[in-house]
């Protein structure tokens, strides 16, 4: 395991809440980030949000500033071929996660968050030492269940690259759970945002994301008011 922080991240003058918010191009996951930098911002906080350029007007809206993820660091040139396609980002981690961590080092964070897929975020958290929050991506999407699912799929193909990669997140940098499949295993000891309302899951149903807070991903922003209903379905209909 890691020691001391291998990136230094220079103290802010004051103890403000930087945060690094690091969550992979693709929309749910991106609405999920986005609730959760609105609030961070409403909160006081200064978020910088790494994510794909197509989403940036997105996270600019919301007051984060704006990080392209893949600047030179793009993900197909870490990986093309691997199946599932998420296991390429567990590629991306080991090929491009110090190149990301010392980006991130400039932002002068003292919090990371993360959506689960966006493993290269477990690199930047060991690099630079400070806290890392998972953001949880669908229902229930227990690790546990959701890897037992996927053994002896015939749809899984690893690449060379990506057995790899796993093996330089576990010696490299004491990633002791490693493997093809981390987007689904890259849950945090220190809070896992679960991002749903508490009554959508039992209570023995949080156990696997523990410890845990609810965060809704609902944007009540976007959410229109039901239409009036028309002039002949207010009308009593008459025999």
């Amino acid at each position: 395991m890691l020691g001391s922080p291998l990136i230094s991240v220079p103290r802010p003058m004051r103890d403000s809440a930087r945060v690094a918010l690091i969550c992979i191009p693709a929309r749910g996951h991106v609405q999920r980030a986005l609730l959760v930098t609105r609030g961070l911002v409403a909160a006081g906080a200064k978020v910088h949000a790494f994510c794909g350029t197509e989403f940036a007007a997105d996270f600019l809206r919301e007051g984060a500033d704006f990080h392209d993820l893949y600047s030179g660091r793009p993900l197909d040139a870490a990986d093309n071929s691997s199946t599932p396609i998420p296991s390429r980002f567990v590629t991306f981690a080991a090929v491009h996660g110090e190149s990301l961590a010392e980006e991130v080092a400039k932002c002068l964070p003292n919090l990371l968050i993360h959506g689960t897929f966006a493993v290269a975020a477990l690199v930047v958290g060991k690099l630079l030492g400070i806290p890392r929050i998972a953001l949880c991506t669908g229902h229930n999407l227990s690790p546990r269940i959701a890897l037992a699912q996927l053994e002896g799929d015939p749809r899984v193909n690893t690449s060379p690259a990506c057995h790899a990669a796993v093996a330089l997140l576990r010696d490299k940098y004491g990633i002791a759970n490693a493997s093809p499949f981390s987007y689904f295993d890259s849950l945090s000891p220190t809070l896992n945002i679960i991002p749903e309302p508490p009554e959508f899951l039992r209570e023995d149903e949080t156990t696997d994301f523990r410890p845990a807070a609810f965060f809704g991903c609902i944007d009540p922003l976007r959410c229109k008011a039901p239409d009036a209903p028309a002039a002949d379905e207010r009308t009593p209909v008459k025999n």
